[in-house]
């Protein structure tokens, strides 16, 4: 038997199929959450060490190297990637989905503390980061004014 027979042969059995989902659709609807986009904790960590007036080879040799060695010793690290450049050095891990970044991030921070007095004198503020969607703006907006630079009125468009 086929559904249009069938839907034909007994229209209140099929009514009250068509009831049933209409019934449970509304109640999912009313309980679903609006959100631009689910919470979701990336298994990503970043640090960025500021050292300016140097160039890369020095701030591989005196940041990134002690730094990957203190940081290499984290569980459930599957990747450690860095980047030296003129005045900076970066940092990125990926670790195994379903790890609680926040004991992760602090464990980064545990590390980086006992490895900051070995690090040169000039090194700036240590920028520990990660990623979650809840951080994406919801809206963005810029203000301009025609033949006005705006960038001594901070306060003013704060």
């Amino acid at each position: 038997m086929n559904l249009p027979t069938m839907a034909v042969r007994r229209p209140v059995t099929t009514l009250m199929i068509l009831i049933s989902i209409m019934v449970v659709g509304g109640i999912a609807l009313v309980r679903l959450p609006l959100a631009y986009l689910p919470a979701l904790d990336m298994p990503f960590i970043g640090v960025e060490i500021p050292y300016p007036n140097s160039n890369p080879t020095q701030i591989e040799k005196e940041i990134t190297k002690p730094v990957e060695e203190a940081l290499a010793t984290l569980p459930g690290m599957t990747k450690l990637r860095s980047s030296s450049t003129a005045d900076q050095a970066s940092i990125s891990m990926e670790f195994a989905w379903g790890q609680d970044l926040d004991i992760v991030r602090m464990q980064v921070s545990e590390k980086m503390d006992l490895v900051r007095p070995s690090l040169p004198a000039g090194v700036g503020q240590i920028l520990i980061y990660s990623f979650n969607t809840q951080d994406i703006p919801v809206i963005q907006g810029r203000i301009s004014a025609k033949g006005v630079d705006l960038s001594a009125h901070y306060e003013l468009l704060e």
